[in-house]
């Protein structure tokens, strides 16, 4: 069956990472995203490491889409993108405040012309404040928003996550959710709307519980390396063969278990730590004497060992252990995307799983006006 989005159409009016990739996350349900190239490209095209000289980055961001170049300094591509403008149910674009005003596309203009049309619009820092005019990438939103100052080896400095960028990442999933919202609001008025997205109220957002932990406390949340901040133990421990297995254990029974585990089922009965508030207050020493026992074997006798226990424990995968994990083989999360650039591998399968609908990208990111002359007849229909 077709994704539960079959006949919208996005228009994908954005820059680097987050906007197309909301885009990308509508067109995965269903709906058919066009993007407005500009004549020099993206960004993200440029973004080590490339298939064939394309960006992975882009090729996975612009996936499920279809792509026009269109110059619109130029009086005629500027009437084509307007007719475009008309077609589409939701157009999304996250460039520089007023940027989109002072090529004319602002909402005032193109909401008079499709008064329908969802508007998103999504600012590093939002629409209003200091920060309203400040550029930024992932990494900066991190810092400022306080996340930086969370992560990081304990007693060494702050770090930003490398792995992902995680406040684009977070702030596409909220632009495609803010669309969804407003796409079943249109079903109910029959209007559009403008929706006022910003990726730095996201970053906040996903930090709530700590920020509420501050103004509980009055004290900054320390860096903890791999351990929890509200658990003992719940840290990342070295075995034999120098590997790392995360142990955790919250409730009374957990604790017993992992005790049990370890084969010291004496600590179970220390009143030091018979609650995990106790435990707290003895994280040191609890950590030193768990890694002095678990570096005795290897990280495969300690997950079979936990597993027999019920323990919480997870190994530590890199992205070379995933390709070959049966569990994410099992469920086909890596899945092969065909692309115009080469073979290309991508993560994840879909997050959701309706009943009766298989939702997968298709293709990865098309060449440059690859789809002019599709589009030009949508125009002209």
């Amino acid at each position: 069956m077709p994704g539960p989005l079959e006949g919208i159409r996005v228009l994908d009016m954005g820059a680097f990472g987050v906007g197309p990739q909301a885009c990308g996350l509508l067109g995965l349900l269903g709906a058919e995203v066009i993007r407005i190239e500009p004549d020099y490209g993206d960004g993200l095209m440029r973004v080590l490491p490339l298939v064939n000289g394309m960006g992975t980055t882009y090729l996975v961001a612009h996936h499920n889409s279809k792509n026009i170049v269109l110059d619109l300094k130029k009086e005629a591509d500027r009437k084509m993108a307007f007719e475009l403008i008309k077609k589409v149910d939701v157009l999304v674009e996250n460039r520089r405040v007023g940027a989109l005003d002072k090529m004319g596309f602002g909402y005032d203009v193109v909401s008079r012309i499709n008064p329908r049309l969802i508007f998103a619009s999504s600012a590093a820092y939002g629409h209003t404040g200091p920060f309203v005019n400040f550029g930024a990438a992932d990494h900066f939103i991190q810092a400022v928003s306080g996340f930086v100052s969370l992560n990081g080896q304990k007693g060494g400095p702050a770090e930003w996550v490398r792995y992902v960028v995680l406040v684009d990442g977070t702030g596409s999933v909220v632009i495609m959710q803010a669309c969804l919202i407003a796409l079943m609001q249109r079903e109910i008025s029959g209007k559009g709307m403008y929706v006022d997205l910003d990726e730095f109220s996201s970053a906040l957002y996903v930090q709530s519980s700590k920020i509420a932990e501050y103004f509980a406390t009055k004290k900054n949340p320390e860096i903890m390396g791999s351990e929890s901040s509200k658990v003992c133990p719940s840290k990342a421990y070295l075995t034999q063969d120098n590997k790392y297995i995360l142990v955790s254990a919250f409730t009374r029974a957990q604790w017993v278990n992992l005790c049990t585990a370890l084969e010291m089922k004496e600590l179970s009965n220390d009143p030091r730590f018979a609650a995990n508030n106790d435990r707290l207050e003895h994280r040191d020493e609890i950590n030193d004497i768990i890694q002095q026992k678990i570096q005795d074997k290897p990280l495969v006798w300690w997950m079979w060992q936990f597993g027999r226990y019920h323990v919480a424990h997870s190994k530590i995968l890199n992205v070379e252990d995933l390709e070959q994990d049966p569990h994410i083989r099992a469920n086909g999360y890596i899945v092969d995307l065909p692309s115009a650039w080469g073979p290309l591998k991508y993560a994840t399968k879909v997050p959701w799983k309706f009943q009766e609908t298989e939702l997968n990208p298709t293709t990865a990111a098309p060449y440059m006006d690859a789809d002019r002359d599709y589009v030009l007849s949508l125009i002209s229909s």
